[in-house]
């Protein structure tokens, strides 16, 4: 990102750094980082899920969209 590494690690340490930060709902949230709709007709959203949110596992691409969009997310793993 920005030609800085942003992670060292396995894929797996990746995506747990994306743990609690990935939300479906039914409506676009107007404060997550990114939204987009799915093929079901929900919207996935990556960013400070909201109090009550009905949270699902990342994946690698939510990890990775979530760490090039926070600059405070960036992390090494040992």
């Amino acid at each position: 990102a920005g030609g800085v590494v942003k992670f060292q690690g396995p894929p797996s340490t990746l995506t747990e750094t994306a743990m609690g930060h990935v939300w479906i709902d039914s409506a676009r949230n107007p404060t997550a980082l990114l939204s987009w709709r799915t093929g079901e007709g929900t919207f996935r959203h990556i960013g400070d899920a909201p109090t009550g949110a009905h949270l699902t596992a990342p994946t690698l691409d939510d990890a990775y969209l979530l760490m090039v969009g926070d600059p405070h997310i960036a992390q090494v793993a040992s």
